[in-house]
């Protein structure tokens, strides 16, 4: 009998985990809907509540909102849960094949310089860490975007122009980070396998007397290591700073704008935060895709690994006689 080449085992696995990500979307959706209630609540206050005086119309949607915002927090914890488990089920699939690929030559030539089981692990970690949440937080966005020109046309042309001013940058962070986590990889790998290396020839160098040559050798490595950490970091910090700056400049501005537009009375005094904290949601994923797009980078490159590593692994056959 023939078994399935093992190139297939990363397909099938992420295959199984398909229910967790069918639920895991889900949920999102529920909770960016429930993420409404706040701007619905204060639309609700400033023009029904402060115009009538019904204080018990305040009381009803306060419970509302209280009840909203506590289903929210449930499902919200629900879907890191949820992740956690696909990742220990990923685990349990993938881990035996990952570490017999990496006892084969084949599969340490596949992974480069690479750590194998290091790689599978920031792997797990994209699919379920804030890679992840923002991917699936991201297509709503867009939502936010359309009920902002709900409100009025020039709330939605702010938001629209800050969706794009974000997207932009979060496409300079791609290229930048890019290239630094290449680096990054590649001086990690040449550092690891040089001190394995090291480690086996322990006893030897201790004999002759080289033990401090080759901690002078590895502290040389870890300069390059540490440079290139450092500028992954340094441009990760910088974007998400960035990132950060534009989306309170953007968020003052539409709460400037609401009021501006309530004077001219296009629109509502609840109109006025209800499109601040729209227009909050609708950045609030794309300012976390940059923030992780370390990690992002980290998952998509060892996909890559692990891939190839699996690849390497030679179809078996058993002979009955």
């Amino acid at each position: 009998a023939e078994q399935q080449p093992a190139s297939s085992t990363l397909k099938a696995a992420l295959d199984a985990c398909r229910r967790h990500i069918g639920f895991v979307i889900l949920f999102s959706a529920c909770l960016n809907l429930l993420y409404l209630a706040p701007s619905i609540y204060m639309l609700q206050v400033y023009d029904r509540v402060l115009a009538s005086g019904g204080l018990l119309t305040l009381v009803y949607i306060s419970l509302v909102l209280v009840v909203s915002l506590g289903v929210l927090a449930f499902l919200d914890g629900t879907r890191m849960r949820l992740l956690l488990t696909m990742s220990r089920r990923l685990d349990r699939l993938l881990a035996p094949h990952v570490l017999a690929a990496s006892l084969q030559r084949e599969g340490r030539a596949a992974a480069g310089q690479a750590q194998i089981l290091r790689e599978f692990d920031s792997l797990r970690g994209a699919l379920s860490g804030p890679p992840a949440v923002a991917a699936v937080d991201a297509p709503w966005a867009p939502i936010y975007i359309a009920v902002c020109f709900m409100i009025h046309p020039w709330i939605g042309v702010l938001a629209l122009i800050g969706g794009a001013v974000l997207v932009g940058i979060a496409v300079l962070n791609h290229r930048v980070m890019h290239s630094a986590m290449k680096t990054n990889e590649e001086a990690a790998g040449a550092i690891y396998g040089l001190q394995m290396s090291d480690i086996n020839q322990g006893d030897t160098a201790r004999a002759l007397g080289m033990q401090s040559r080759l901690v002078e050798r590895q502290l040389k490595a870890r300069l390059s290591l540490n440079d290139s950490i450092n500028s992954a970091g340094s441009a990760n910090a910088f974007y998400s700073s960035t990132t950060k700056f534009a989306r309170l400049v953007l968020q003052s501005a539409a709460l400037g704008l609401g009021a501006f537009l309530a004077l001219r009375q296009d629109i509502s005094a609840g109109g006025i935060i209800a499109c601040s904290i729209l227009c909050s949601r609708a950045f609030a994923p794309l300012e976390l895709i940059v923030g992780a797009w370390r990690q992002f980078e980290q998952g998509r490159q060892a996909f890559g690994i692990i891939t190839r590593v699996l690849r390497t692994q030679e179809t078996s056959r058993e002979y009955t006689s």
